[in-house]
């Protein structure tokens, strides 16, 4: 017998980014068509299909993107468990008629499937098939099949900017008389990759849009890119946050810049310095409630205030 199991699969998760909806739209297309690129592997392998965790994302959720889930089901003809909390019991449940091979489990119930016994329990779900028990766990975040070597349950896609996890799925085998063996399989969809620029004082507005430029250059359309900007840029640079973003939306499908640069600063020469300008700064970098990138920014502000010049850096 062949098990796949994904968790959190969190139908309409957009993943809590700002997309516009164009991109919201394209997003959840995608995201329907990754779903059943797992229900045809499921298909493939006569597998039954077990999906713990997150059934619906934490905000809205589209009626659209649970019918396209329920028809994905229907067509996939295998076994799908599903393991939902009240509020997704409730929304599935409003359904109707939902597909023959779809089974919801709330806690406390078994449900014997081929030759498969699915028993949820407050401490888990223990699988039982072929003369073998596994028993699936939640643990920090995450679902594991318990065991020496404890096997984590990937999810169908990241989990957004600081998820480390790659996405994809658990194909588990259960034969008489052997061991689990267990395969991850990988589900690609979108990437979320986030780097970390250092700037330098030479570095001029052009140079950072160059360097921003260089660091996107292998980011595509199923890219969600974040790039933090350290190091120290002169008083005089101002950073080109309005164009750098621009710069990294026309490469990726979705993308944000942080500027987190401080400016290079002679302390010593700054405390000599009687000037108004060389006092202002004195004052704001004194300030240790403001994070430096704050602070630089309120420096380079006042600077070209003083300068008589106007500068939009927000």
């Amino acid at each position: 017998m062949k098990l796949i199991l994904c968790a959190s699969i969190q139908l309409g998760s957009v993943y809590d980014l700002p997309l516009d909806p164009q991109q919201r739209e394209t997003m959840l297309a995608d995201r329907n068509t990754q779903l059943a690129v797992l229900a045809d592997a499921a298909k493939k392998e006569n597998a039954c299909l077990l999906l713990p965790g997150e059934l619906l994302s934490s905000g809205y959720v589209p009626e659209t993107a649970v019918d396209a889930f329920l028809q994905t089901v229907a067509q996939c003809s295998v076994p799908v468990m599903l393991f939902p909390d009240k509020a997704a019991y409730t929304r599935f449940a409003c359904k109707g008629q939902l597909p023959d091979n779809l089974f919801l489990l709330q806690e406390n119930e078994n449900r014997q499937q081929d030759g498969l016994t699915v028993q949820r329990r407050s401490d888990g779900i223990r699988l039982r098939a072929g003369g073998t028990e596994l028993t699936l766990v939640q643990k920090n975040g995450s679902f594991q099949i318990t065991g020496k070597k404890p096997q984590t349950v990937p999810t169908p896609a990241p989990q957004g900017f600081d998820s480390g996890a790659e996405p994809g799925y658990l194909l588990v085998t259960l034969q008489q008389g052997r061991k689990p063996e267990f395969a991850c399989k990988p589900l690609p969809l979108y990437r979320f990759r986030t780097l970390t620029l250092t700037l330098q004082p030479a570095d001029d507005s052009a140079a950072i849009l160059q360097k921003l430029r260089d660091a996107a250059r292998d980011a595509d359309k199923k890219t969600c890119l974040r790039v933090i900007c350290e190091g120290k840029l002169h008083a005089a640079t101002r950073f080109p946050a309005e164009e750098g973003v621009k710069l990294l939306r026309e490469k990726a499908f979705y993308a944000e810049l942080s500027d987190r640069t401080g400016i290079a600063i002679d302390r010593e020469q700054l405390d000599r310095d009687i000037t108004l300008r060389s006092g202002f700064a004195r004052q704001i970098l004194h300030d240790e409630s403001l994070p430096e990138a704050e602070r630089s920014r309120l420096i380079r502000l006042g600077w070209s205030a003083l300068d008589g010049e106007m500068r939009d850096e927000t």
